[in-house]
């Protein structure tokens, strides 16, 4: 029969034994869980299509009057996670700048004007760059200037003759297949980046106004 002190001992060894599967189980069941999200989690690196993206812009002067034109854009490189954009950097070639309400000579002078010194300055920064750095829901409905269907507020970094500024905007974006569109338009002021030209009301009729209309069109293929 049994000693109390060997009971004790059986005792403690069964709570161990307990303790110890119980231990594994919690384990067992945590590897488990981890493989299983693992497993559903879809990540996915997106390249832009050059022949389906641009950016829209539009520049105006004191009367109202406006120039109207496109830049490309180079190279994009998107990741999601779950069709959800996590991050990502797209590349705007200066050179690419095509105004398109002009022909022929006044075409060729905004476009050789707008490439020069008074304001991209081409020969020191070729490329403006966009990083994201957030991307949350966007929930708002027929907020004025804003996307139709505007579904995400994108943030990120906008770098343009060299300077860096954070700017945040309502955008479109949708999964089809293996394509990733997003869509955006919104407004930035051009002296925020040091582009100065004309800028000042005090130039009369040769005032051309800070603010510049962008469109976003971003197309881009699975890898």
């Amino acid at each position: 029969m049994p000693q109390p002190k060997q009971k004790q001992i059986q005792k403690s060894n069964q709570n161990y034994l307990t303790m110890k599967q119980t231990i594994f189980s919690l384990f067992s069941a945590i590897v488990l869980l981890t493989s299983c999200k693992k497993e559903t989690e879809k990540i996915n690196d997106y390249t832009v299509n050059t022949t389906e993206s641009k950016v829209e812009w539009k520049g105006y002067l004191a009367d109202g009057y406006f120039n109207r034109g496109t830049f490309s854009i180079a190279s994009a490189e998107i990741k999601t996670r779950n069709n959800k954009v996590e991050g990502g950097r797209f590349t705007i070639p200066i050179l690419s700048l095509d105004v398109l309400n002009l022909t022929g000579e006044p075409k060729a002078g905004l476009e050789a004007h707008l490439k020069s010194p008074d304001f991209f300055n081409i020969l020191v920064h070729p490329n403006a760059y966009f990083d994201i750095s957030q991307i949350v829901p966007y929930h708002k409905q027929n907020e004025a200037g804003v996307i139709q269907g505007a579904n995400f507020q994108v943030t990120g970094g906008f770098k343009m003759l060299g300077v860096t500024k954070t700017i945040s905007f309502p955008a479109r974006i949708t999964f089809t297949g293996n394509k990733l569109q997003v869509e955006a338009t919104f407004k930035i002021n051009r002296v925020d980046w040091g582009m100065t030209y004309a800028a000042d009301p005090a130039a009369g009729a040769h005032h051309i106004k800070p603010v510049v209309d962008l469109h976003l069109k971003l197309s881009a293929d699975k890898k």
